[in-house]
């Protein structure tokens, strides 16, 4: 075959490919659905029955701002380290990290104010808060792997994790709208490390779903 036919047959063969919008175009599109997602969420279990009183508390404020901050730089680290290029670039990784780590230093200093008693925490509603933090971060996670599964992630591990992260921060945020409890241990225990140990468990469990297909080896 003559390199001239080659070359024509390929071109014949080729298909239009759609360019990828900006990570903050993508993160903007994210919360655009998420967040709605979540107060329907909020809606549909019905809102505690103290809201009232609760948003006017600087500890409750204190915690949503900083789990709306965490989500939204896990969300972003997520989307920057999936274009090729950018991945190198460690403060996109160490944001996302750093967020999650003050909000843990938030919560141990909360528990401090309230005499660092945890014993109380361990009792209901503890597990039905961890249902509600993964319940209310599945559909947002859903669709964040299917944006960053249209990129390339090079570090699939940490994309899948921040990521993960980021869902869960947005499910916690929620389950603080519905979960009437006001004791630090018990937001610690069953809102915050949620997001910390199934977002380690994102990174391994996810890796594979973000992680850009190889071609097989032929011979």
């Amino acid at each position: 075959m003559k390199t001239e036919d080659l070359i024509a047959g390929l071109a014949r063969d080729l298909t239009p490919v759609r360019r990828l919008a900006s990570p903050w175009t993508r993160l903007l599109t994210w919360l655009a659905l998420a967040l709605p997602l979540l107060a329907a969420g909020v809606l549909v279990l019905g809102p505690r029955s103290n809201l009232a009183r609760a948003v006017v508390d600087w500890r409750f404020l204190a915690v949503g701002a900083v789990a709306v901050a965490t989500m939204v730089a896990a969300a972003a680290a997520a989307l920057v380290l999936s274009v090729p290029g950018r991945e190198v670039h460690a403060r996109w990784r160490g944001t996302g990290v750093a967020l999650t780590a003050l909000w843990g230093a938030l919560m141990l200093a909360l528990v401090g104010l309230q005499g660092g008693v945890l014993a109380g925490a361990m009792r209901w509603p503890l597990p039905l808060c961890i249902v509600k933090v993964i319940g209310f971060a599945a559909v947002p996670a859903v669709l964040l792997v299917a944006m960053l599964r249209r990129a390339a992630p090079l570090r699939p591990a940490w994309t899948a994790g921040l990521a993960a992260v980021a869902a869960l921060a947005g499910g916690a945020l929620a389950t603080q709208f519905v979960c009437p409890s006001n004791r630090a241990g018990h937001l610690l225990l069953a809102h915050y490390l949620p997001v910390v140990g199934f977002g380690l468990a994102g990174a391994l469990l996810l890796r594979a779903l973000v992680a850009p297909s190889r071609p097989s080896r032929v011979g």
